[in-house]
């Protein structure tokens, strides 16, 4: 059943690489329509994807923050645009450290009447055979992302900081992606007003 939400809504569904932000994010979509903005489509289209080699030098992982940086960047002017226009509008982004999320805050902060929802899509137990698996599928389908190997998949988990702000944590790994989305949409369908 579609959902119509009375007020203008950003919703965040944040989490490490492979958590099935993704697959929550299909799911919810199918329950309340709004626009999707995707870190690694965002990456494709603003500077033409991910470098597998973002390790290699020094050169290369400052790149690699740049095009992070214009990706958040991206993502953060189109919240604020479409909170400005009362529109809805969802984020998957991994949203690792304390400074997104200020920045985030920031670019909302003229909208107050715009609500900011929080998902955190959490794999519970990650262990290392299902998180390859996972990776290897990725290859196959010719899906790069933000972690190509397991060592990155290791490297971004360890630089990620739960969300700063009120969230829901979903167990993506326990539960499937419908059932999260059951959850997610019941959050955000939290606090609205009645009719």
């Amino acid at each position: 059943m579609i959902k119509v939400l009375k007020k203008p809504t950003i919703v965040v569904i944040c989490g490490w690489p492979c958590s099935g932000k993704s697959a929550v994010a299909r799911e919810l979509r199918k329950s309340i329509p709004m626009h999707l903005i995707d870190s690694d489509e965002t990456r494709q289209f603003a500077v033409g994807g991910f470098n597998p080699n973002w390790e290699a030098t020094e050169e290369a992982r400052r790149q690699n923050q740049q095009e992070m940086a214009l990706c958040y960047d991206i993502a953060h002017r189109a919240a604020a645009t479409h909170a400005k226009l009362g529109k809805h509008l969802m984020l998957t982004f991994l949203y690792t450290s304390p400074t997104s999320w200020k920045f985030l805050r920031e670019a909302l902060s003229p909208y107050p009447d715009t609500a900011l929802k929080v998902i955190w899509c959490y794999p519970g137990f990650d262990d290392e055979s299902r998180i390859r698996t996972i990776l290897e599928k990725r290859v196959t389908e010719g899906y790069f992302g933000g972690s190509q190997t397991y060592e990155h998949y290791c490297y971004n988990k360890s630089q990620f900081h739960p969300p700063e702000v009120p969230h829901l944590k979903v167990l993506t790994f326990v539960q499937t992606p419908e059932e999260c989305a059951r959850q997610a949409l019941n959050y955000i369908l939290t606090l609205e007003p009645s009719a």
